[in-house]
């Protein structure tokens, strides 16, 4: 019975999440949302209104292959400069009550379609960092943002966490996505330059409209950029089942963590990947274990930190319900896996008609394809 009960607490591990770290990466997608939409707001006319770049008329009669159904947003109800400035307002309250954790959920729900809405309707330009502020900010929506760091938490009616620490299907969603998309980024990199003679960020590197001044620099040494090639294909196949190790798992995450951001950081550094590396540091934040808040409490005070629960966390992580159906959130992730390996097979780029998967993807705004500089790159 105790080797049962041992196997099911480090099982239970792999999928609980800090509330501190939860409340960390509230506040990091909160201003990586709010910094979106100050940078888009000095294109509006240009890429919102009917007198820009894309009339509605071309989305009505040219549906884009990688893009949200349009006829979800609320953008498309006028193309007036005034109606398009109206919902960046709403959205730019929406992300500051997300930041503060003013009525959270209300916040992850209203950004999440406001969001949504934005990407229907101008999905030329939208990035990676675009579809993973997606996808973070729904599987929020099933976990408590708002328990942490918050006014929520300060309220008279604030829930009592008997853990720093819960589990749900929210925070495996919230797991299993960032896995989703290492994994998938990695998989299909197999052509000769990735897995041949590695020297795919040497060609990566020499396409002009990416490159910053540090990569060019670094371009100066084919020897690094080998063992970076081979170091990227490594952290991408091998992160997945990092985050997954039932063993040692705090330390574990606590040291990927680290790595993951030196990495995104390097990407910053030398090319240009518009918010993506910065968002992907956001999301890393909800993996903080409480190892590494136990650490941060030796230098300030406990109550700050949220520390202070009633209980004990002997009993390993609080168990929490999950709105809606039992069935809902596992029934999205295998749909999310289903179509990532369907977009293996058969790339959106490639293909110019839409499957079934393909448009529920869009609709519910889990649309997602993460095979970057895949199969290969262009030289």
């Amino acid at each position: 019975m105790q080797t049962i009960a041992a196997r099911k607490n480090h099982l239970s591990e792999l999928f609980a999440l800090d509330l501190r770290s939860l409340g960390l990466f509230r506040i990091g997608i909160a201003l990586i949302l709010l910094y979106e939409l100050l940078l888009r707001s000095f294109e509006l006319s240009f890429f919102y209104t009917d007198q820009g770049a894309t009339p509605r008329e071309v989305l009505w009669h040219s549906p884009f292959p990688m893009g949200i159904v349009w006829w979800i947003s609320p953008h498309m109800l006028s193309g007036s400069f005034a109606w398009q400035a109206f919902l960046f307002i709403l959205s730019g309250l929406a992300g500051v009550a997300l930041l503060l954790g003013y009525q959270t959920r209300w916040a992850i729900a209203i950004s999440w379609f406001l969001l949504m809405g934005s990407h229907a309707r101008q999905p030329m330009i939208l990035q990676g960092n675009d579809v993973l502020l997606r996808c973070a900010l729904f599987w929020s929506f099933f976990v408590p943002l708002g328990a942490r760091f918050s006014l929520d938490s300060l309220s008279k009616n604030a829930t009592t966490y008997h853990s720093n620490r819960i589990l749900s299907w929210g925070t495996t969603a919230i797991i299993l996505q960032l896995c989703i998309l290492y994994f998938n980024a990695a998989i299909p990199k197999v052509s000769y330059e990735w897995r041949g003679d590695f020297n795919a960020l040497y060609y990566v590197l020499n396409m002009d409209y990416f490159t910053n001044p540090f990569g060019y620099w670094v371009l100066q040494y084919p020897a690094i950029l080998v063992l970076l090639t081979k170091a990227t294909l490594l952290l991408e196949i091998s992160i997945p089942f990092i985050l997954l190790m039932p063993f040692g798992n705090a330390y574990l995450r606590l040291i990927a963590f680290a790595i993951m951001v030196g990495f995104h950081l390097g990407i910053y550094m030398c090319m240009d990947v518009g918010l993506f590396s910065f968002m992907c540091i956001a999301y890393w934040l909800v993996f903080l274990p409480s190892l590494f808040w136990d650490i941060v409490a030796t230098f300030i005070p406990l109550k700050f930190l949220g520390s202070i629960v009633t209980g004990t966390e002997a009993n390993g992580p609080e168990v929490l319900s999950t709105p809606g159906p039992r069935w809902l959130i596992p029934c999205l992730l295998i749909f999310v896996m289903v179509m990532n390996y369907q977009r293996y097979l058969n790339p959106p780029m490639v293909s110019d008609e839409a499957s079934v998967i393909d448009n529920v993807g869009r609709i519910i705004g889990l649309d997602q394809y993460w095979a970057m500089f895949s199969p290969g790159v262009l030289k």
